[in-house]
């Protein structure tokens, strides 16, 4: 129902901050590691 729904777009939320943040990380900090 709405829970489970809530709960994918969490998770959803959660992956895209994930992936930006690493995303952030590699342009500031060491530019070739880790770039996947």
């Amino acid at each position: 129902g709405a829970y489970l729904k809530e709960t994918v777009a969490g998770l959803g939320e959660n992956i895209a901050i994930t992936r930006f943040t690493r995303f952030q990380l590699g342009e500031m900090g060491s530019a070739g590691s880790g770039s996947a």
